[in-house]
């Protein structure tokens, strides 16, 4: 990503909704000298810790990154690879049976969600539910906002999935491996609604 990915993307002709995307050379400029700073913030200090020694800053560097990386990877498994989440399949049309949202609360759960420290670290992930309902919402708001979204899927009757510790959902996410482990199929869960 820091390297060769986010200009790939930039450039890229279609993402997501956006296709022939042609950006001002503006917004080129701005790219160019965000990704300097950036640098500078990351390699400065490794560049002068290290200077002496090549083989130190390389490894330095890349456990900075490994370490983010894996941190990023559990906040993501522990909020979408557990026992309690669903994996609609599309129907022979290729779509997917309920509404976006629905969707979001059969396929997403949180994890820890009245611990100030998970928030801060995972910079509001562990709120994962919200993050995907709530993308325009700064994270800081998702605590606050869970009780009102979780009372209104009870209201619905839609599912709301969380577990009240980083350990627990740890724990479903091992066992949701282990079910996968033996039988592929064994966690793919219809959806019960369709409020399309």
């Amino acid at each position: 990503w820091m390297f060769f990915k986010d200009y790939a993307k930039f450039f890229q002709n279609k993402i997501g909704n956006y296709s022939n995307q042609k950006h001002k050379p503006s917004a080129i400029l701005v790219l160019i000298s965000y990704k300097l700073i950036s640098y500078g913030i990351f390699l400065t200090p490794f560049f002068t810790t290290y200077s002496d020694n090549l083989k130190e800053f390389i490894f330095s560097f890349l456990l900075m990154h490994f370490t983010s990386g894996i941190t990023l990877a559990l906040i993501f498994a522990l909020a979408h690879l557990v026992e309690k989440t669903h994996f609609p399949e599309p129907n022979h049309e290729g779509t997917i049976e309920n509404s976006w949202a629905v969707h979001q609360l059969y396929t997403t759960a949180n994890f820890s969600v009245k611990s100030k420290l998970t928030h801060f670290i995972t910079g509001g992930l562990n709120t994962q539910i919200e993050h995907h309902l709530f993308p325009n919402v700064c994270s800081i708001h998702y605590r606050h906002i869970a009780p009102i979204v979780k009372k209104t899927a009870k209201d619905f009757n839609l599912p709301y999935y969380e577990y009240p510790s980083f350990y627990m959902a740890l724990k479903s996410h091992i066992n949701f491996l282990k079910l996968m482990g033996n039988s592929p199929k064994a966690s793919v869960k219809p959806t019960m609604h369709n409020n399309g």
